[in-house]
């Protein structure tokens, strides 16, 4: 299993709506319009937590600590 899959299974554990949220427009490169529709949310609000779980990503998995 690969580092990817490995923050994205903590990145489940911390919070769902963050991994769905990713998952459909990083992985599946899914329109945001779409996603924001299917988790019954605004765009804005889509937007607010794709920040948050980035964010999260960043301070929990710096990417130096990936490049050994």
């Amino acid at each position: 299993m690969g580092y990817g899959w490995t923050i994205l299974d903590a990145l489940y554990e911390e919070n769902e709506n963050w991994y769905e949220a990713i998952t459909m427009v990083y992985c599946l490169e899914r329109k945001q319009k779409d996603v924001a529709e299917s988790m019954g949310i605004s765009i804005q609000a889509l937007t607010g937590v794709l920040y948050r779980a980035r964010k999260w990503v960043k301070i929990h998995y710096n990417s130096d600590d990936y490049t050994k």
